[in-house]
């Protein structure tokens, strides 16, 4: 695995298949193997419910669940602990202190 883009996902249902268009139009170019990471933090919209359809049709996207929404850096931290890559990059934004309590509460579909 190259590659692991680590997206959280609240409440952006209407927005989820364009997302996933143009990341593998972008990834395809890159000549890498990857995996998409989507981490759902607690949705309502009916989110979650599209992201376990995407990873039913794409071996490449994984879905993580949040019960509840913990916010970007929790649901960042939980995509980097769930990934294959070793490593990932974000903004490094926020906390990094809550992740084990994060992942503790995560499921993966």
């Amino acid at each position: 695995m190259d590659v692991s883009i680590v997206i959280p996902i609240h409440n952006e249902r209407e927005n989820i298949p364009l997302l996933y268009d143009q990341l593998n139009s972008a990834l395809a170019q890159l000549n890498r193997t990857y995996e998409i990471l989507l981490v759902d933090d607690g949705s309502t919209d009916g989110s979650h419910e599209q992201l376990v359809q995407l990873a039913a049709r794409d071996s490449r996207v994984k879905v993580v669940q949040f019960r509840r929404n913990y916010g970007q850096t929790a649901g960042m931290q939980a995509g980097s602990q769930w990934g294959r890559r070793r490593y990932c990059d974000h903004d490094g934004r926020g906390p990094a202190k809550r992740s084990r309590r994060h992942r503790d509460d995560a499921r993966e579909d």
